[in-house]
């Protein structure tokens, strides 16, 4: 995480306009995502539509057995099966990791709020950027 410096703002762009917050620490950073959070959380439909994993579909060959297959459309088929199985059980790691993380994020983990926040960043209605106010002296 990034040190947040004195005269920071935090800024929430969401469906309906930005927020804005003042963090002068990484302690306040915290305090503020955990904010935000716990927000997004009381409106019931953040947050409440991570994936669900699903049961990858055991390719109908083994991978021997692809590789013995001549060149053409039925070993293409054969390899673009293990990729989807491979990319599944990848996927379904992926959706456990992010569940257990929102899980303690639920139950306070202010490491991992900013870990849950910070990996949907950029996703519609959830970008936040920090930015360091200029101060005149």
């Amino acid at each position: 995480m990034k040190d947040i410096k004195p005269d920071t703002i935090v800024v929430f762009g969401e469906k309906y306009g930005s927020r804005y917050y003042r963090a002068n620490s990484n302690e306040e950073f915290l305090k503020v995502l955990n904010k935000v959070f716990r927000n997004r959380l009381e409106d019931s439909y953040w947050y409440s539509d991570l994936e669900k994993p699903l049961e990858p579909r055991l390719p109908s060959l083994t991978k021997e057995e692809v590789e013995r297959l001549p060149m053409g459309q039925v070993k293409t088929v054969a390899k673009q099966e293990w990729t989807d199985y491979e990319y599944q059980i990848a996927n379904n790691k992926n959706i456990e990791r992010a569940t257990n993380i929102l899980n303690k994020a639920k139950m306070g983990d202010l490491g991992c709020v900013y870990t849950f926040m910070k990996a949907r960043q950029h996703h519609e209605y959830e970008e936040w950027e920090i930015i360091e106010l200029e101060v005149v002296e």
